[in-house]
């Protein structure tokens, strides 16, 4: 069973975008299948989300974004970071799942970035 365990998590990372040069590479940890979510990103210039519709706006030291998936899967998105060297940092602000459901509690959501 460890084996299989290993094969699902190191082949999801293998799938995930490889960021653009001077980007930085996040997907959002979620236990359900995504359709939208709506964040902050700290120590960032710019958004850029393949997988859909962003809408970004400045804040005071990063942005906020509403993402929109094309299709309900995973998402994945890469930021500018503000400065090189910085590593930039997110909250989830909300989500809705692929039947549009929001949940109660934002506890399992997370940003990770690589």
């Amino acid at each position: 069973m460890p084996l299989v365990l290993c094969l699902v998590a190191c082949g999801s990372d293998a799938t995930r975008p490889v960021a653009p040069e001077g980007q930085v590479a996040a997907h959002v940890e979620a236990p359900v299948v995504l359709s939208a979510v709506a964040l902050e990103v700290r120590g960032a210039t710019a958004l850029d989300f393949p997988g859909g519709t962003a809408l970004v706006t400045p804040v005071t030291d990063g942005l906020r974004a509403v993402m929109l998936l094309d299709e309900p899967g995973p998402l994945d998105f890469f930021v500018t970071p503000a400065a090189e060297g910085l590593s930039p940092t997110a909250v989830v602000l909300d989500v809705a799942d692929a039947a549009r459901n929001v949940p109660g509690s934002l506890e399992a959501y997370r940003v990770v970035f690589r």
